[in-house]
């Protein structure tokens, strides 16, 4: 087993799975980001292997998209806010950030096929969605 951070961890052969810890699929900002993390991982997943990611679904527009937008581009971000993308000011002083990306129906799945990628199984439970994501089989 390998632990490491996605985008930077050397991948040298092919594994069966990949498993994104609970969430985590949610924590990288930008939906071009995230697909480039699918390819990436899509390249070195084994004939049958799979990729395993969880999300929170959501179907409310987030009516201060524009706001962040404005917000990133004023301070000269190299994030540029998406829909169901949600910010929050945590910690006893709000000193700290957090972030987290909501996903509309079919988002996920688009990301998928952008990468390449077919889905097997969508498994919803406790307000969590639960995908299981393959390269598309040949035959």
């Amino acid at each position: 087993m390998w632990v490491g951070d996605i985008e930077t961890i050397e991948l040298v052969e092919r594994y069966d799975v990949f498993v994104f810890s609970w969430f985590c699929y949610a924590y990288i900002p930008e939906s071009a980001r995230r697909v480039r993390i699918l390819k990436r991982l899509a390249e070195h997943l084994a004939p049958e292997g799979r990729i395993l990611i969880s999300y929170v679904p959501t179907d409310k527009a987030r009516r201060a998209i524009r706001v962040a937008r404005l917000v990133a581009r004023l301070t000269r971000s190299d994030w540029r806010p998406e829909l169901g993308d949600s910010v929050a000011a945590t910690g006893d002083s709000m000193s700290s950030v957090s972030f987290q990306h909501f996903f509309r129906t079919g988002d996920a799945d688009a990301e998928a096929a952008a990468a390449g990628l077919c889905v097997l199984a969508q498994v919803p439970s406790d307000q969590v969605i639960t995908m299981a994501l393959a390269k598309p089989s040949l035959g």
